[in-house]
């Protein structure tokens, strides 16, 4: 008779009793992760970034975000926000979320005298009859709110669908997905701008071409943006990046090609002045290891690593 591998870790009966039927296979691949991370080393908790479970799941970074919150929804996993921005997660004890609790979630948090530590082997170590008693009691979960669509939303005559779609996708593809309420943001902005007597359809297309996270006044007759040349210094960006990385990159200095580099990355920034740029430069620099140290300007303005920066998967 085979025995049972040694290096392995405990998996809750009423997860798979309760809520295999109802998990996706992400959600369920980033909870196995997590309880790998923490209940399989003995720990309460372990720091885990949105590349270390793309990594190990094979899933993409949208799909990983999404299958965390709902397992968080559930109150599956615990998470916060630890040093560098990294997600902190750790096993919650499940629950069934009607009136009544499956008979494992009962013994793990009934007043008895037992350790933490021996309720818990009871609750992995029950006959499988056990199945039959949860299945029983199974309620089902809250279902799924429906997923909101940028692009289906309604829009005012005045502004094109495909202009309207090409930027919610450019959104989607620079992991900025537009939400209900930036959607009306966005056609506030849209409405504010054409009362300037901008071109809606212009505007739109420019911010889809340049992956802008905004929508702004098209270019002037030098090819710049007015909004936002108007907030940026370019020579004190310039300054900034020479200061932060001093010794570490080479110097840049302020020319056409630099001006569009920082012109590409300012609309992504939640503040465009050169606040803002140092802000950002700081914190690359903080969390980027000796693997960065063979970059340099182009690509610390790339929107990609601001993306990786701000999600601490450097």
């Amino acid at each position: 008779m085979s025995k049972f591998i040694v290096n392995s870790f405990q998996l809750p009966n009423a997860v798979i009793d309760d809520l295999l039927a109802d998990l996706t296979g992400a959600e369920l691949k980033c909870y196995l992760y997590v309880l790998r991370k923490t209940k399989g080393w003995n720990r309460e908790e372990d720091a885990i970034s949105v590349s270390q479970f793309m990594k190990v799941t094979g899933l993409s970074n949208r799909k990983v975000i999404d299958a965390c919150e709902r397992l968080v929804e559930l109150g599956l996993l615990d998470q916060k926000t630890g040093a560098n921005k990294v997600k902190v997660f750790s096993v919650k004890d499940y629950k069934i979320s009607g009136s009544e609790e499956s008979s494992l979630v009962k013994k793990v948090h009934s007043g008895s005298e037992e350790s933490s530590q021996q309720v818990v082997k009871k609750v992995h170590t029950q006959n499988n009859n056990i199945n039959n008693t949860t299945k029983n009691n199974k309620n089902p979960l809250p279902p799924k709110a429906k997923k909101f669509v940028a692009e289906n939303f309604e829009l005012p005559e005045w502004v094109n669908l495909e202009d309207w779609i090409g930027f919610c996708e450019m959104r989607k593809s620079i992991k900025k997905p537009l939400s209900e309420k930036a959607c009306k943001i966005a056609l506030g902005k849209l409405k504010d701008l054409k009362s300037q007597g901008e071109n809606v359809s212009e505007v739109l297309k420019q911010s889809t071409f340049n992956n802008w996270q905004g929508l702004f006044r098209v270019h002037d007759s030098n090819g710049e943006k007015s909004s936002l040349t108007d907030n940026i210094d370019f020579q004190a960006v310039i300054d900034a990046f020479n200061d932060e990385f001093e010794g570490r990159y080479a110097e840049v200095e302020l020319n056409d090609t630099t001006r569009k580099i920082i012109l590409n990355l300012a609309p992504l920034l939640k503040n465009q002045t050169v606040e803002g740029f140092t802000a950002y430069f700081e914190t690359y620099n903080e969390i980027a290891g000796e693997y960065y140290d063979r970059f340099g300007f182009s690509f610390v303005m790339k929107p990609e690593t601001l993306q990786k920066v701000r999600e601490g998967a450097l």
